[in-house]
């Protein structure tokens, strides 16, 4: 059985309905999960469609100060990243790139993120180890 021109172009609107539903849900996600965070401004402009992969790398950024290395101020020591902090952090850049490749934006560089990630790591314990 042949469509008329007249079904299928009902087909072709249903799909991009279909398309656009799943995009929102998958920003909706996203934007949930940096709510839970704490980022609300971040969660806001990703829920609104804004900047989306920006706000993203933006969010993993601020996420990465909960799970990088630390500075105890009572003890005054420098408190490295553990292994398992750095595990979830991966699997938290993973699930995001999967949120961003479902709401139709390209994926994050994991490589050169975690690269900036561990430069900024080094930094933060040179500046300070001088404390």
């Amino acid at each position: 059985m042949t469509l008329t021109k007249s079904d299928q172009k009902k087909l072709a609107d249903i799909k991009d309905l279909m398309a656009k539903e799943t995009k929102l849900k998958w920003l909706n996600g996203l934007a949930k999960t940096f709510d839970i965070f704490g980022y609300k401004a971040v969660a806001r402009e990703i829920k609104a469609g804004r900047n989306v992969r920006g706000n993203a790398i933006y969010g993993i950024n601020m996420a990465h100060d909960r799970f990088g290395p630390r500075y105890d101020l009572e003890n005054k020591k420098f408190i490295p990243q553990t292994k398992s902090m750095r595990e979830k952090e991966h699997r938290f850049v993973f699930l995001v790139n999967k949120a961003l490749e479902g709401a139709g934006e390209t994926r994050i560089n994991t490589a050169d993120i975690f690269t900036k990630l561990r430069i900024k790591d080094r930094e933060f314990q040179e500046r300070v180890k001088h404390r």
